[in-house]
């Protein structure tokens, strides 16, 4: 029964708004997301103005209507180094426009998940995904 909000013992399991997350709509907002461009860079969470406690680097090629997102990072004890491409796709907006979604990465048994998502978080590898709600 523990749980984010329960008073009489807390949960150990760590929750989905405690990891570090890429967020589309946080790409778009940085101006990442401009079609034709590709470009390299480093994403860091910071508690406070204090230093990084988390960093991924990354290379973006954007087009017109889909992009790539390729991710490099270490985690755990012993280290352990990923890197992997996730995939941007775009959707129509009802009064013109568009909007970018991350593909979900996440692959369980051999089969790959590749729901349209907004946030993509992970604690220590980015593979859950928060599906898009359209």
């Amino acid at each position: 029964m523990g749980g984010t909000f329960n008073k009489r013992r807390g949960s150990k399991k760590r929750v989905v708004e405690s990891c570090d997350a890429i967020d589309a709509a946080d790409l778009k907002r940085w101006e990442l997301l401009v079609p034709g461009t590709e470009r390299t860079g480093r994403l860091e969470w910071r508690r406070g103005e204090k230093e990084p406690y988390s960093a991924i680097g990354y290379t973006l090629a954007v087009g017109r209507t889909a992009g790539t997102l390729r991710l490099r990072y270490r985690f755990g004890s012993p280290v352990e180094s990923l890197e992997y491409s996730v995939q941007l796709v775009t959707t129509g907006c009802h009064l013109g426009g568009f909007r970018w979604w991350l593909v979900c990465p996440l692959t369980t048994d051999g089969a790959r998940c590749g729901a349209a998502c907004g946030r993509c978080s992970g604690a220590g590898s980015f593979s859950g995904a928060e599906p898009a709600s359209t």
